[in-house]
């Protein structure tokens, strides 16, 4: 099963492959932190590490003839050359497969079992799937050509436990007995995570023990609540798809537990780096059998999760004194702006996400942040969210573009990567703009507390903020309607981006970077 669906996903995105990285972990060929080269690409010795030629590494102890050569992942690329292949790739084009792949498993129902919306709290017309109508899908609610669709993304350190184990994850009351959790009819899924038992590798192998707990790998899975949610509107439980009405009854029914395989219950907390977060994406459907539906970008709902043991917002390796800092008023921020909890919408009204259409901007063909209305000088546009984090190697992500510095003294930053909002996808003024027109700014955001009588409590963060209008008055138009919200990233991050190109072998990264810091 996992070797067809990964043929049959390399068909569909026969652009991409996998890449040199470091190894985790010591193997029978590879030391810990040897890089190990994927493929063979032709590109400058210059750009290559060291100026060492690309030579890829043997899956060793594989050979691939009587010789005695082993085999690479690009000789391995693709199944046919180890003669086999899979009916639903028929002749391999990506139009073929994408069509298989609807056949098999539905095409968010293409445009016909959508239900289409007359308001905000209309009545769904569902079509079920059935005996009667295989090929019928679980439907949504469908406004101005889109619809919206919602994840639950799941991310935990694999070794946090003596073993394997599962999380859970309800919309509604459930039975607490954890035998069972897997017949409940409020269960949206389970996000298995397999892993060796700790104890018994520990007598056999102790250092390789020791290094999987230090190496802190994280696995992560995805479960869509779409159905589940449409399930609710059918009931009546849920009055319609919009984010507000969602994220409100999610923040009331959404729950999660873990067990492991035994029948036994594990409190929530002992799950290392255990995150769950919520997101929105509005979903295009698919105008042709041999389509995909089109996806917009992922908007993280945050007073769903945040708050409750695996929040999105922190990652385990933060202490409980980091976080109490965080809440701390001193002197030196005490002009800081309050943003109350009333202020912060998602997705907020004030902003929308674009592609790039022209040619000559820097990021032409990827995304851009747009004022849907004029933003005046100074004032508050939407919080930058993410996943705050150690600024320790072992808790940053190392491919991430979107790292951002928290705090300095507390070694705290915030990654947008795989949490966050619409302002991950704010560009550089660089190439595009003489001068940015918004920043980064500290600020303290009102967040949900259990701890104090107001249910509340003020923590920092960080913010996108117009531009002040200056002494001279010059930025006193502030941003206009219509124009591209654009901050600097700064020198440093270009640099870094730079290495980063050169180790990727990017050269329209290398390119950009190197534009950016011509500027």
């Amino acid at each position: 099963m996992i070797d067809r669906s990964f043929a049959l996903w390399q068909a569909i995105n026969n652009d991409s492959y996998v890449e040199p990285m470091a190894t985790l972990d010591q193997t029978y060929s590879f030391a810990t932190g040897q890089v190990v080269n994927a493929t063979l690409v032709q590109r400058p010795v210059w750009m290559q590490p060291n100026n060492v030629a690309d030579i890829p590494s043997a899956l060793e102890p594989f050979h691939s003839d009587a010789a005695g050569d082993f085999w690479t992942s690009t000789s391995a690329r693709s199944i046919r050359t180890l003669g086999y292949t899979y009916a639903d790739l028929g002749d391999g084009s990506v139009s073929a497969v994408k069509a298989a792949v609807n056949t098999l498993y539905g095409n968010s129902a293409g445009s016909s079992a959508l239900s289409r919306r007359r308001d905000s709290h209309s009545e769904i017309e569902r079509e079920l799937p059935g005996a009667s109508n295989p090929d019928a899908q679980a439907p949504a609610q469908v406004t101005n050509g889109k619809y919206q669709e919602y994840l639950a993304n799941i991310v935990s350190q694999k070794f946090a436990l003596n073993g394997s184990y599962a999380i859970y994850v309800f919309m509604g009351a459930f039975n607490d007995t954890p035998s069972e959790w897997s017949m409940s009819p409020n269960l949206v899924g389970t996000h298995a995570v397999f892993a060796a038992l700790s104890t018994v590798d520990a007598a056999s192998n102790p250092q390789m023990t020791r290094r999987q707990m230090d190496n802190g790998i994280q696995v992560s899975g995805t479960l869509p609540l779409t159905s589940m949610l449409l399930t609710k509107v059918q009931s009546g439980e849920l009055p319609c798809m919009d984010i507000p009405t969602v994220t409100t009854y999610l923040l009331d029914n959404l729950q999660w537990r873990v067990g492991d395989f035994g029948g036994s219950e594990i409190p929530v907390e002992d799950v290392a780096d255990l995150t769950i977060t919520v997101v929105s994406a509005e979903v295009e459907p698919a105008s042709a059998a041999d389509e995909f539906p089109t996806w917009g970008d992922f908007t993280v709902l945050t007073n769903v999760t945040e708050g409750r043991p695996g929040d999105h917002t922190y990652s385990a390796a933060v202490t409980a004194d980091q976080r109490t800092a965080l809440t701390r008023t001193g002197t030196a921020d005490a002009t800081w702006t309050q943003i109350p909890a009333a202020s912060i919408q998602a997705p907020t009204p004030l902003l929308e996400i674009r592609t790039i259409t022209d040619e000559n901007h820097p990021a032409a063909g990827q995304r851009g942040l747009f004022a849907t209305q004029h933003l005046a000088p100074d004032s508050f546009i939407c919080l930058y969210l993410g996943r705050v984090h150690t600024n320790t190697m072992s808790d940053q992500d190392p491919h991430s573009d979107y790292d951002l510095n928290l705090d300095h003294d507390l070694g705290l930053s915030v990654d947008a990567a795989l949490s966050g909002n619409e302002t991950r996808c704010t560009n550089d003024y660089r190439g595009i703009a003489e001068r940015p027109n918004a920043e980064f700014r500290d600020c303290y955001v009102q967040v949900p507390c259990a701890k104090r009588s107001s249910g509340m409590k003020w923590e920092r963060r960080v913010a996108v903020f117009v531009l002040s209008a200056g002494k001279a008055g010059k930025r006193k138009t502030g941003v206009k309607a219509g124009e591209e919200v654009l901050v600097s990233y700064g020198k440093g991050y270009w640099e870094g981006r730079k290495a980063v190109a050169s180790f990727r072998r990017d050269e329209e990264m290398l390119r950009i970077a190197q534009l950016a810091l011509d500027s």
